[in-house]
C-alpha cells in the first residue's frame, strides 16, 4: 500500500513521500525497506532515528518535534496504537 494511501485510511497525517510502498508492519527497530516501522513510548520512539523503514508510525507530538531529523516518510497520529487498529 502507497504511504497516502495508508495515512488516509488508518487516519494518520503523512509528512513525506506519499509514493512509497509498505508492505508490512514491525516495530521500528525492528524495521527494514518495505516496512511500516511503529513507535508510541520513549524506548521505541529512541530507535527512529537509526531505522531503516521506509515509513514510521508515530505520535504527532513526537513528530512535531523530530520529523525532519527521521530517516523515512513519517505518519503522525494519536494514539498510535488505534491507528494501528485501523
Amino acid at each position: 500500500m502507497k504511504t497516502a494511501e495508508l495515512a488516509r485510511t488508518i487516519g494518520a497525517r503523512l509528512l513525506g513521500d506519499g509514493g512509497l510502498e509498505v508492505m508490512r508492519v514491525r516495530a521500528a527497530q525492528d524495521a527494514g525497506e518495505g516496512d511500516l516501522g511503529f513507535a508510541a513510548v520513549p524506548d521505541e520512539l529512541r530507535a527512529c532515528a537509526s531505522t531503516a523503514a521506509t515509513a514510521l508510525l508515530i505520535p504527532a507530538s513526537f513528530a512535531a518535534e523530530h520529523a525532519h531529523e527521521l530517516p523515512c516518510a513519517v505518519l503522525c497520529a494519536d494514539p498510535v496504537e488505534r491507528a494501528l487498529a485501523a
